[in-house]
Order: C-alpha cells, then structure tokens, then sequence
C-alpha cells in the first residue's frame, strides 16, 4: 500500500499509523525514514500531533511549506526535513482504521485540492485492504483454534472409544 501510494502520488514517503485502542501504531512505511518509522506509537490524547488531528477531523488534509507551520507536529521520522504532508483518514463504514500520511522532503507546495481528491479515493481503497487482510488473519486465527479443538474433541473420542472396547473386553472374558 505505502509503495503504491509513493508511486501513484510521486511522494518520498508514506506511511500508515493504525488504531489500536488508545493509540495509533506505526505499521506499514516505504520511503523517507523507513528504519526509525515501524513500531513508535502516538497516544490518541496528543492532540498536537498531525496523526490525531486528522482523525479527530475525519478528512483528508495537507500542510505545505511545513517550516512555516506551527500549528501541527508532524511525528514522522526526519520530519524537519519534510517539506510537505498530506493526511488521510482512512475510514471504513464510518470507523477510522487507521490514518496514510503522505511525505514530500522536495516541494514545499507539493499538495493541492486535486490531490484531496485521488487521496480520498485512494484511501476508501486502502481502508477496505486494511478491513480485508484483519478478517483474514480473524478467520485464519478461527480456523487454527477449530482446528485444534477438533484435534482435542477427536482424542477425546479415541480415548473413550478405547475404554469401551476394553469394557467390551472385560464384559465378554466375565461371561465366559
């Protein structure tokens, strides 16, 4: 996803924080920073940062010229030398997933309302793959739990059918 986010929107970096619980956590990263990105954390109460903002907003966003903003922390790696940030919240059926940043360490005017635009659509895209790969690992976690209690119910039932066939046994050698 943050590859072809870089590639379709010609960025130095992207990166997607996901929610989980009460803060967002690095997740997936392809460019600018990668080594230092995956795995920090931002609390949902750190209304400073950029992470938070958008998803108290709940729409796409974008800073340019970030050397002359005050009003936002960024919280991505190297961030003094990014030059601009577009944000999007990555909403499925109304529940907030996870939030794609977009970097730019070149163009300090990188981003436009056009760019709004192909982020939203670009970010339903990535909410739903988001949605999808967690029911899959769900399913997957179900499946090897059935599994094993299948394993355990089938034991058990040799188990017993051993019992009975030993009573069997013992029944037959008494009435003998």
């Amino acid at each position: 996803i943050c590859n072809e986010g870089r590639r379709i929107f010609k960025v130095d970096g992207a990166y997607i924080w996901q929610l989980d619980g009460e803060q967002f956590v690095a997740s997936a990263v392809d460019g600018h920073g990668a080594e230092t990105f995956l795995g920090s954390t931002i609390s949902t109460s750190d209304h400073a940062s950029f992470v938070v903002q958008l998803a108290q907003i709940g729409e796409p966003t974008f800073f340019n010229d970030l050397g002359k903003e005050d009003k936002v922390e960024i919280r991505l790696p190297q961030a003094e030398s990014i030059k601009s940030v577009l944000g999007v919240p990555l909403l499925r059926e109304g529940d907030l997933n996870g939030i794609l940043i977009l970097a730019d360490t070149q163009n300090p005017n990188r981003f436009t309302q056009k760019d709004i635009s192909w982020a939203t659509t670009f970010g339903v895209q990535v909410a739903i793959a988001l949605q999808n790969a967690r029911l899959f690992e769900e399913q997957r976690a179900f499946n090897e739990t059935l599994d094993h209690r299948v394993a355990e119910r089938t034991k058990a039932l040799n188990d017993e059918s051993n019992r009975v066939k030993t009573l069997l046994r013992i029944t037959t050698e008494l009435s003998a």
